[in-house]
C-alpha cells in the first residue's frame, strides 16, 4: 500500500490564482485560509479601504512566487466587490477569519450585508501594451463592457470606433465606407477588433481609412488625460459602486518586459489621481520583488526614476512571513485517519524522533490537526524539509513551480512521487535533497542569480565523485542538501552540519557518516570550524596543506609572540571590584611575551604612559624556570604574569597561521594558473584563526595545573578563575590608585569620549568662561549631559557648591578622594601665583598614581580651578598668550606639553591701568573678549583703533609729535605677550604707568585729528595762493572767485589740473566746511584722498595751486585767438552752443599713437560703420571732453 493511500492531496492548489477570472466564482473564498499573516494583512488594506477617510490610496504589495499574493487579493477584491459574498464560502471564510480576528470577521460581514454601503468596481489591469496608459483605459473599457456601462472615453480607439459606427449608421456612409475598405484594403471585422483590443497596429489602418473617406484629410482626434477617464469613469458607475479599485497583477513582470519604454511617471500619476479624484478610487501593484531589485541593473538614472515610484506607493512585504503558506500544510495534505492511525501506532519511535529533531531545530509549526503534536500536519515531510520547502520556493520559486504546486502537483520530483513511490510497510519522509530535486530546473534557469553559482558546485562536485544528480547514493544526497541549504542562505536558522544533515536525508547514519567521511576525504566538501557547517570543497591544483607545513617550518618563535599582539588580542581583564567601587572601567591590558622581555621597558611602550594594568602572558615550555619569572614579574608595574608552559599547540597553530599569511601575499603567482588557490588557502586561514581563537579564549576561562600566576615577585596560589584574577586585578588596583576621582558617568569617565559629550563638555566649558553661576551648573539644561557632566565630575566631588543638598562622593570606609585631587590641583595653583607652571607637569601627576584621573572630565577639571582666576591668568603656548575658550581647555589636554600658564599678582596702579585702557578704547574692544583674556581683549581693542586711524595719521612724521610717532613705532610690531606689552612696553612711554596713560589719551586724540588738523594748513595755504579772505570759507571763496573771473576763462582747454580745480570750483557748494572743500581738492590735484597721503603729497598739492593760479592769472578771457589757438564750436540746431579754446601744438609720440588706434578701430569695422556713424563716435567723445567725463 503506497504512502499516498495515507495521505491525500489538494488539487485546487495545484495552479496560481488569476484574478481576472477568479472574482468570477467563489472557489478561492471558499478554499482561503487564514493564518496570522493574511488575517493582519486583510485588516490593513480592507479597513483602510473601506473606512470614509482611506490614509493610503497607492500600494504595493511584494512577495516570492507561491507566496499566496494573488490568492489573497482575489479575496480581497471579493469582498470588496461584494461578489459571491451570500452563500456558504463567504460563510465559511468568516468562520475561518473569526478565529483569527472577530473584530475583522464582523466588519466585513457588516460591509458585504449593509445595502447603503456600496461595492467597488475592481479593475484588473490587463498589460499586453507596453504603454501604461494604454494598459489602464483598455483594461477600465473592458470592465465597464462587460457591465454594459456605456462610456466613451477620448482615446484614439474609442473615437475611431464611435467613428465607424456614425458612419455604418447611415445608408450612403455606408456605402461609401465599404468602398474605402476595398479601396485601402482593409477588412472592416478586422479593424473594428483590433480598435476594441487597442491593438496599436489599428491606429495606421484606421488612418489610411480616414483618408480614402475623407479624400485626403488626416485623422485628428480629441485627446483627454487619464485623469478625465476615471473622472468620467466615477460617474458613470456612481449609482452602483463607491469607487474603482485597480489591481495590478505581475507588475513586476511589466516592469521586466518594459523598463526601457514605460513613462514611470504615468505610474506615479495613477497614485496621484487615486489620491486626488472625486471617487474612492484605489490602485494596488502585485510584484514578486521590489522595484529596485528590477532596476538597479539599467543604470542610476532609470533607477533613481523608479524609486519616486517606490516613494508614492505604500509597500507591504509578504516574503518575510512564513506562516502564509505553512499554515495552509493540513488543508493541503490530509490523511486517512483510519489508516493513520495504524501507521503512527507502528512507527511511534521514528515519528518521535523527526518530532525531537524539530523541537532541537525549533521548526515552524503547522498546527494541530489529527491530535496533539504541532508537526504533524506536516507529514510526511521533516519539519526541517517543510521550512526548507518555504524558503526555497520563495529564492527560486516560478509560477509553474511553487510552494503548492511541489504539494499538490504530479509533477516529476514532486510530493505526488514520493507518495506513490513509497510503501507504508516501511518508515519514510521527505529530506531536502527531494524539494531540491524538483526545484532545480528553476535554480539553473536564471544563471545571473546567486543560486546558479551553487547549481553549478553541485554539478561540480558531483563529477569529482564521478555520479551525477539522478544517483540517489547517500553522497550524491548530501551534496544536495548542502547546495539547497546554500541557496537558502539563513545561517541563523539552517546551516549544513552534521546534525542537519543527518536529520533531513531520509537514510541511516552509519551510511551518511561514511559518505561524509568519504567526501572530505576527497576534498569534495571540507567542513569549516569557522563557520561549523559543511562546504563545497574547491580543491587547487597545488599542494597548499603541503605548502603551508613547509612555511610552518621556517618561521621563527619571535614573529609567534608579535603576530598574537597584532591579531589576537581581543579581550581584557577586569578588576571588576575596584571599577563598581569607583565608578570607573579601569582594565588590564594583555600582552604576549617571552619571559626575556619582562625586564625589558618595551614591553609596555605599546600602551602609553598612563595604562592602568598589564596582563603579560608568558609563553613557556617544561624547561622554563618558574623562580627566574618570579624575579622577573617585579619589574611589571601594575603587571600580572600569566605563564602557560603547555604552549606547543597554540604556538604550532600560530606558526601555520603565519605561513598562511605569508602564502597569501604570494596569491597572485598561485592564482594565475589556479584561482582556486586562494579559495583552499582562504578556507585554512579560516580554521586555524577559529583554532588559535579558541585557545587563546580557554586560557581566558580556566587555569590548569600548567598555568602559574605572577606579581610583584610573589606567585599567586588562590587563583583559580577569572573571577579569582580579577579580584587580584583589584587588590592591585587599590593600591595603585586609591586617590582617583568618583565620577559616576561612564560617558565621560574615560579617556576618549564620543562627539555628544564634547560637545556636552563645550556648553560646560562656556558657561564657565561666560561666568555663568556654578550654583546653577554654570547655565546649562537640566538632566542634559552637559548638566550631568557637571554633576558627576564637580557637584558630587563636592568641587562646586549649589543651592540642592549634595551627599559627595565617599568609598566604602568613608574616604573621600576629591579631598586629595582638590590639595594637588591648588598646590599648583598657588604656585602658578609665583611663576609659570607647564601644565604638563599638572597633567602627569594627575595622571600617574596614586590618581590615575581620565582624559574625558580634565578639561572640566582644569576650567573649574582655572577660571576664577581669569582676570588675571596668563596661558601661553610657545609665548603666545591664549584667549580663555572651550577649544583651549581641551588642548590643555590633548597638549599639556605645549602650555604654561601663571596667576599674575597685578598691583592696584596696574590694575586701575588696566581699567583706565579698557575705558578708553571701550567702542573698540569686543566685551565678550574680555572675559576671556582681558590683557589681550585691550591689546586687540587698541590694536583696532590703530588700524581704523587713517594711512597719513600712521605714517606722517611731519603733522605728529614725538609723543606720538614712538607710539605709533611700538603699536606697528607684532607681539604676542600681551601683559609685557601693556605694563613695560607702553609703559616706558611716561615715567609711571598714569603719566604714560595720559600721553597714550592725547596720542589718541592726536592720531584721530591728524587729517583735520592737515586739512587747516592747506586750507590757510589755498587763502594766501588765491588771495582769499581767512574769514571767509573755502566753499563761499571759490564760488565768488568762479563766478567773478574764472567762468569767462572756461573756454579755453587748460591742462588737466587747471581743468579739474575749475570743475571742482564750479561745483562746490557755498555751505560745504573747508574740510569737505580740502579732501576734495586734494583727491581732484593729487589722485588720493588725504587719508592715503604722505608727507610729499603736501608740497605737490600747494605747487600745483601755485602753478594754477599763474596759469588763470595769465589767461585774460579774450575772444581774439594768439598764435596758437584754436577755438572749437559745436552748435545745435536750436542755436545752443558749446565751445572751446585750446592751444593747437603738434601731436607727440604718444598721442599720434592713440590718434591712429581709433582710426585703426575705424577701419577694422569696414562698411558696417557709416561716415555719419564715425562723426557721431568723434562728437559724442569731444562733448564728453568738454564736459570734463
Amino acid at each position: 500500500m503506497p504512502y499516498s493511500d495515507l495521505i491525500m492531496q489538494e488539487s485546487e492548489y495545484t495552479y496560481s490564482a488569476n484574478i481576472q477570472f477568479d472574482i468570477e466564482n467563489d472557489r478561492k473564498l471558499l478554499r482561503f485560509i487564514p493564518n496570522d499573516t493574511t488575517t493582519a494583512l486583510l485588516k490593513e488594506y480592507f479597513t483602510d479601504i473601506t473606512r470614509q477617510n482611506p490614509e493610503n490610496h497607492a500600494r504595493i504589495l511584494y512577495g516570492s512566487y507561491g507566496t499566496g499574493k494573488s490568492h489573497f487579493l482575489t479575496v480581497l477584491s471579493l469582498l470588496l466587490s461584494k461578489s459571491h459574498t451570500d452563500g456558504f464560502a463567504f460563510e465559511t471564510f468568516t468562520d475561518r477569519l473569526s478565529r483569527y480576528d472577530a473584530g475583522l470577521a464582523s466588519d466585513i460581514a457588516s460591509f458585504v450585508h449593509n445595502p447603503a454601503r456600496k461595492p467597488f468596481l475592481v479593475v484588473p489591469i490587463v498589460f499586453d501594451f507596453e504603454d501604461f496608459d494604454r494598459c489602464i483605459y483598455f483594461s477600465l473599457k473592458k470592465k465597464l463592457d462587460g457591465l454594459d456601462i456605456p462610456v466613451q472615453f477620448k482615446t484614439f480607439y474609442d473615437q475611431a470606433t464611435q467613428l465607424i459606427e456614425q458612419w455604418k449608421s447611415a445608408a450612403d456612409s455606408k456605402k461609401r465606407l465599404e468602398e474605402a475598405c476595398n479601396a485601402a484594403k482593409i477588412k472592416l471585422p478586422t479593424l473594428e477588433a483590433q480598435l476594441h483590443r487597442y491593438d496599436k497596429r489599428a491606429e495606421k489602418r484606421f488612418q489610411r481609412l480616414f483618408s480614402v473617406m475623407t479624400y485626403g484629410v488626416t485623422y485628428v482626434y480629441e485627446i483627454s488625460n487619464l485623469s478625465e477617464a476615471i473622472k468620467q469613469a466615477n460617474m458613470a458607475i456612481s449609482k452602483e459602486y463607491c469607487g474603482i479599485i485597480f489591481i495590478f497583477d505581475e507588475f513586476g513582470r511589466y516592469i521586466e518586459d518594459n523598463i526601457k519604454s514605460v513613462k514611470v511617471k504615468s505610474i506615479q500619476d495613477l497614485a496621484e489621481i487615486c489620491d486626488h479624484t472625486e471617487g474612492n478610487n484605489h490602485v494596488i501593484l502585485v510584484s514578486h520583488k521590489e522595484i529596485s531589485q528590477y532596476t538597479q541593473r539599467y543604470g542610476k538614472n532609470i533607477s533613481n526614476e523608479w524609486k519616486k515610484v517606490e516613494g508614492r506607493y505604500k509597500a507591504t512585504p509578504i516574503n518575510d512571513k512564513q506562516d502564509q503558506c505553512l499554515s495552509l500544510i493540513s488543508s493541503i495534505l490530509t490523511k486517512n485517519p483510519d489508516l493513520w492511525r495504524v501507521f503512527e501506532g507502528q512507527f511511534r519511535a521514528e515519528l518521535n524522533q523527526i518530532y525531537s529533531e524539530a523541537i532541537g531545530f525549533q521548526a515552524p509549526q503547522t498546527g494541530v490537526v489529527l491530535g496533539e503534536n504541532p508537526y504533524e500536519g506536516g507529514f510526511p515531510l521533516h519539519p526541517i524539509s517543510l521550512f526548507a520547502l518555504d524558503k526555497l520556493s520563495k529564492k527560486v520559486a516560478q509560477n509553474e513551480r511553487t510552494f503548492f504546486t511541489y504539494l499538490a502537483s504530479k509533477e516529476e520530483h514532486s510530493l505526488y512521487q514520493f507518495l506513490e513511490s513509497h510503501e507504508l510497510e516501511e518508515f519514510h519522509f521527505v529530506g531536502i535533497d527531494s524539494i531540491y530535486d524538483y526545484f532545480e530546473p528553476n535554480i539553473k534557469a536564471v544563471q545571473s542569480d546567486s543560486s546558479y553559482e551553487w547549481y553549478r558546485n553541485l554539478q561540480h562536485a558531483l563529477a569529482k565523485n564521478n555520479s551525477n544528480e539522478f544517483d540517489d547514493s547517500p553522497e550524491t544526497r548530501i551534496l544536495k542538501v548542502i547546495a539547497a541549504i546554500g541557496i537558502i542562505n539563513d545561517s541563523s536558522s539552517l546551516v549544513a552540519d552534521k546534525r542537519t544533515i543527518f536529520s533531513v536525508i531520509d537514510a541511516p547514519n552509519e551510511q551518511l557518516e561514511a559518505a561524509l567521511k568519504g567526501l572530505c576525504d576527497k576534498k569534495i566538501i571540507k567542513y569549516s570550524g569557522a563557520y561549523k557547517r559543511y562546504d563545497f570543497f574547491e580543491a587547487s591544483i597545488f599542494d597548499v596543506e603541503g605548502l603551508i607545513k613547509e612555511g610552518t617550518r621556517q618561521v621563527q618563535d619571535k614573529a609567534v609572540i608579535d603576530t598574537l599582539n597584532e591579531h589576537f588580542i581581543d579581550f581584557v581583564l577586569y578588576p571588576n571590584r575596584y571599577n563598581r567601587e569607583y565608578k570607573i572601567n579601569r582594565i588590564f591590558l594583555p600582552i604576549f611575551a617571552t619571559n626575556e622581555e619582562l625586564t625589558r621597558k618595551t614591553l609596555t611602550s605599546r600602551f602609553g604612559d598612563y595604562y592602568d594594568g598589564i596582563l603579560a602572558i608568558v609563553l613557556a615550555n617544561e624547561d622554563v624556570d618558574l623562580q627566574e619569572i618570579a624575579l622577573q614579574s617585579s619589574y611589571v608595574e601594575r603587571g600580572l604574569v600569566v605563564v602557560h608552559k603547555d604552549t606547543g599547540a597554540l604556538v604550532f597553530a600560530v606558526k601555520q597561521y603565519i605561513a598562511i599569511q605569508y602564502l597569501y601575499s604570494k596569491k597572485e603567482e598561485f592564482n594565475s594558473k589556479d584561482p582556486a588557490f586562494e579559495k583552499e588557502l582562504q578556507y585554512y586561514a579560516d580554521e586555524i584563526t577559529v583554532v588559535i581563537k579558541n585557545m587563546v579564549g580557554a586560557w581566558n576561562s580556566s587555569f590548569e595545573e600548567d598555568t602559574f600566576i605572577y606579581y610583584n615577585g610573589v606567585k599567586q596560589e588562590d587563583i583559580h578563575s577569572i573571577s579569582d584574577l580579577s579580584d587580584l586585578a583589584s587588590r592591585i588596583l587599590y593600591e595603585a590608585y586609591p586617590q582617583t576621582l568618583i565620577v559616576n558617568n561612564e560617558l565621560i569617565n574615560k579617556n576618549t569620549v564620543s562627539g555628544s559629550i564634547m560637545a556636552a563638555k563645550r556648553n560646560v566649558l562656556n558657561g564657565m568662561i561666560r561666568g555663568e553661576l556654578p550654583g546653577q551648573y554654570y547655565g546649562v539644561q537640566t538632566l542634559s549631559p552637559d548638566y550631568l557632566a557637571v554633576r558627576s565630575v564637580l557637584v558630587k566631588n563636592g568641587f562646586v557648591e549649589t543651592d540642592e543638598a549634595v551627599d559627595e562622593n565617599e568609598l566604602n570606609n568613608g574616604f573621600q578622594p576629591q579631598r586629595e585631587v582638590n590639595a594637588v590641583i591648588t598646590r599648583y595653583i598657588n604656585a602658578a601665583r609665583e611663576g609659570s607652571i607647564d601644565v604638563s607637569e599638572l597633567y602627569r601627576e594627575l595622571k600617574q598614581t596614586p590618581y590615575g584621573l581620565r582624559d574625558g572630565y580634565l578639561s572640566i577639571l582644569f576650567a573649574r580651578f582655572l577660571v576664577p582666576h581669569k582676570r588675571s591668568l596668563i596661558i601661553t603656548s610657545y609665548g603666545v598668550e591664549q584667549e580663555l575658550t572651550a577649544e583651549l581647555f581641551e588642548e590643555l589636554v590633548r597638549r599639556p606639553k605645549d602650555y604654561s600658564f601663571t596667576i599674575a599678582s597685578w598691583s592696584k596702579e596696574q590694575l586701575d591701568y588696566f581699567d583706565a585702557l579698557t575705558e578708553l578704547f571701550s567702542d573698540f574692544i569686543n566685551p565678550a573678549a574680555l572675559g576671556k583674556n582681558r590683557v589681550k581683549a585691550i591689546y586687540d581693542g587698541m590694536l583696532l583703533h590703530y588700524k581704523n586711524i587713517s594711512k597719513f595719521s600712521r605714517t606722517t612724521n611731519k603733522y605728529v609729535s614725538d609723543n606720538a610717532s614712538e607710539y605709533r613705532k611700538l603699536m606697528s610690531k607684532t607681539t604676542t605677550n600681551y601683559s609685557e606689552f601693556l605694563i613695560s612696553t607702553l609703559g616706558r612711554l611716561g615715567d609711571s604707568l598714569d603719566d604714560s596713560l595720559n600721553i597714550i589719551k592725547d596720542v589718541k586724540f592726536e592720531l584721530e585729528n591728524v587729517l583735520q588738523h592737515i586739512s587747516g594748513i592747506i586750507a590757510n595755504q589755498v587763502n594766501q595762493i588765491f588771495g582769499f579772505s581767512e574769514s571767509s570759507s573755502l566753499g563761499v571763496m571759490l564760488t565768488t572767485k568762479y563766478k567773478e573771473d574764472w567762468e569767462r576763462k572756461r573756454q579755453k582747454s587748460f591742462d588737466y589740473y587747471t581743468n579739474a580745480f575749475l570743475d571742482l570750483a564750479s561745483g562746490v557748494a557755498k555751505d560745504e566746511s573747508d574740510f569737505q572743500v580740502i579732501g576734495k581738492l586734494s583727491k581732484a590735484l593729487t589722485g588720493l584722498e588725504l587719508s592715503y597721503w604722505n608727507d610729499s603729497h603736501y608740497d605737490e598739492l600747494i605747487k600745483r595751486l601755485t602753478e594754477i593760479k599763474e596759469k588763470l592769472d595769465s589767461y585774460k578771457g579774450k575772444d581774439a585767438l594768439n598764435g596758437s589757438e584754436t577755438r572749437m564750436i559745436l552748435q545745435a540746431a536750436s542755436g545752443e552752443e558749446k565751445s572751446v579754446v585750446f592751444d593747437r601744438n603738434e601731436l607727440n609720440n604718444l598721442s599720434k599713437t592713440v590718434k591712429n588706434k581709433i582710426l585703426s578701430t575705424f577701419g577694422n569695422y569696414g562698411l558696417s560703420i557709416t561716415y555719419d556713424d564715425k562723426v557721431q563716435i568723434v562728437l559724442s567723445v569731444l562733448e564728453d571732453l568738454l564736459e570734463g567725463k
